[in-house]
């Protein structure tokens, strides 16, 4: 790969966002210990059928329906591409027992009431606004069957160990203008900030018990084996988010450039940083009962192979060949 930054965005402009994606997604699984590595073997026991709630391009969901052949495992986001890439990715791998659908999962989702043993939600605490939290929680208490367990995990992407003043800067003005936007783009559920040690209580005050939590961390600073995805991500990120950053008068276009190339140069080289993720996970009560009607189910047509282009394909049979995608 090409590290060339003589422009802002150089470096984005010669990765593929999927790969990345798809990328970080192992890293993140594998700084966890696995897929469910915190699951008890008597919980693993229980589980048959899982369900990702915004699955993104599918790394978690096929490392989960590799590890455990046993279990069925569904994917849904509601980007149409990314279920495009998690649907070729599964198909390279020969996973069968994995499918994705695109569903929005901010609105009641086509799937059959207590029909899953596990729900996995992973990152979505930057995406979702607050008031969307309460009907994704009802969502999930529908979908589990009595026993069944949520599972969240999300990150304090402010929690950086950052040498690079640039990134720093830009870093710290792009979560301002996020919180700040009106809409706020930044929901943390509750609040813009600190938001892992509010996951095991928002499970308890959702219903949910036995709930309990797990701390990791991914170090991705220059040198290591994570640090180019995280770093195409991060600029990626900062470059989506620089008209908000302008919009709110934090700085100007050409401050942002300035910023932005300079910071392009200090991760390749400079940059430290650790990201730490925490885990929560509740069992809905034996004794809940499910009143709501049953949703009409999902399509159980078989799902089509879709290559996104000539550049995915190589990286994702290089990861079937080398089995880095299995953790």
């Amino acid at each position: 790969m090409s590290r060339n930054t003589d422009i802002p965005g150089g470096l984005i402009h010669e990765t593929n966002t999927h790969v990345h994606l798809l990328r970080r997604d192992v890293l993140l699984t594998q700084a966890m210990g696995g897929p469910l590595a915190e699951q008890s073997e008597e919980h693993l026991e229980r589980i048959y059928d899982v369900l990702d709630l915004g699955c993104g391009c599918g790394g978690w969901a096929a490392q989960m329906a590799h590890r455990y052949p046993e279990m069925t495992v569904v994917g849904v986001d509601c980007n149409e591409t990314f279920i495009h890439c998690a649907r070729s990715f599964a198909s390279i791998q020969e996973l069968e027992n994995a499918s994705f659908q695109v569903m929005d999962v901010t609105q009641p989702l086509p799937l059959l009431d207590a029909s899953f043993d596990l729900v996995n939600i992973r990152l979505l605490g930057n995406t979702l606004l607050p008031e969307q939290w309460e009907p994704l929680m009802q969502e999930c208490q529908r979908l589990l069957r009595p026993g069944g367990v949520l599972r969240i995990t999300e990150a304090e992407w402010g929690c950086l160990g950052m040498v690079s003043a640039a990134f720093a800067r830009l870093f710290s003005l792009t979560l301002e203008a996020l919180a700040h936007a009106q809409p706020p783009l930044l929901s943390l559920l509750d609040r813009p900030t600190s938001l892992t040690p509010l996951l095991q209580p928002f499970l308890r005050r959702h219903g949910f018990e036995a709930v309990q939590g797990v701390a990791a961390a991914i170090d991705h600073s220059a040198g290591t084996e994570g640090h180019l995805a995280f770093a195409s991500e991060y600029l990626l990120w900062f470059q989506n988010h620089a008209a908000t950053m302008i919009e709110a008068h934090l700085l100007s276009r050409e401050m942002f450039d300035v910023l932005f190339k300079q910071t392009s140069q200090e991760i390749l080289n400079t940059f430290s940083g650790i990201l730490y993720l925490f885990t929560a996970w509740g069992e809905k009560p034996m004794s809940a009962q499910n009143n709501v009607l049953s949703k009409v189910t999902a399509s159980q047509e078989p799902l089509p192979v879709v290559v996104l282009d000539a550049g995915v394909a190589p990286f994702l049979e290089h990861l079937k060949q080398a089995s880095t995608i299995c953790v």
